[in-house]
């Protein structure tokens, strides 16, 4: 069987928060090394929202932000500049604590 339990101590959870950064490191003759961010000058999409359809159900909202560089047909890839993203939980219901979900499965039984 299956048994979670999921938490919500707090209004806000972040989920998950991801970033990426380009550098350029240069090690100087003394041996130590300096890291410069690399300026970009593309063009960059911005995404969020919250997905609050079920909030009345769940008593749950589910936002998200994301932040590309988008330029025309090139792939997203760290080499045309940093992204972010990031997803969150917020708890519209301030009596909610956790969620429990128990599945069990007897394949003894036809």
């Amino acid at each position: 069987g299956v048994d979670v339990k999921l938490g919500f101590p707090v209004k806000k959870q972040e989920i998950l928060n991801f970033h990426s950064d380009v550098f350029s490191v240069v090690r100087e003759k003394t041996g130590s090394e300096v890291e410069t961010p690399v300026k970009f000058n593309v063009k960059r999409e911005d995404y969020g929202g919250c997905f609050d359809q079920l909030s009345p159900l769940i008593g749950l909202t589910v936002c998200g932000e994301v932040s590309v560089p988008l330029d025309g047909y090139k792939v997203l890839s760290p080499a045309y500049g940093p992204s972010k993203a990031s997803l969150r939980i917020e708890k519209e219901d301030e009596s909610l604590t956790a969620y429990h979900f128990r599945t069990f499965y007897d394949n003894k039984q036809p």
